[in-house]
């Protein structure tokens, strides 16, 4: 078993002890003053995480886990307007829910959009498209 301390984003701040294998999470003591190697999101669907282990990045839902590096990580994210759902897919794992800009009276779907600021796995999928991040946060988490 391998335990990765993250930090929970998107809801009530904390950290969390990620179960690699399982993807089973438990909070962390206080008192524990080892540093955070990622971040987390607790979704309806699981958990979520992006982490680094060993010199690589990672992002986790529940038990499965993909490197972030690797050219044949297949992965999507979308919007069904008609719907106000999003869709994110990894691997042929698909999630589909509420939008983030669903109760946005004022959303605009021809502007430019904050997917990765609103959404986790918006985020998730940002990174995947930038190497450079990729790579600024593999040397972020590997020294904290």
């Amino acid at each position: 078993m391998s335990e990765i301390i993250l930090n929970r984003i998107f809801g009530p701040p904390e950290r969390i002890l990620l179960d690699t294998d399982t993807g089973r999470v438990n909070p962390m003591e206080n008192t524990d003053q080892r540093n955070p190697t990622g971040n987390c999101c607790v979704l309806d669907s699981g958990i979520a995480a992006l982490y680094v282990e060993k010199g690589v990045l990672y992002f986790q839902l529940n038990a499965n886990r993909w490197d972030m590096a690797s050219s044949i990580l297949d992965m999507e994210y979308w919007h069904v307007f008609d719907k106000k759902n999003t869709i994110f897919s990894v691997d042929g794992i698909q999630i589909e829910y509420p939008a983030w800009w669903r109760d946005d009276p004022c959303f605009e779907p021809n502007l430019p959009e904050y997917d990765e600021v609103e959404d986790y796995l918006g985020y998730i999928y940002a990174v995947k498209q930038d190497e450079q991040l990729r790579l600024n946060l593999t040397n972020g988490w590997s020294n904290p």
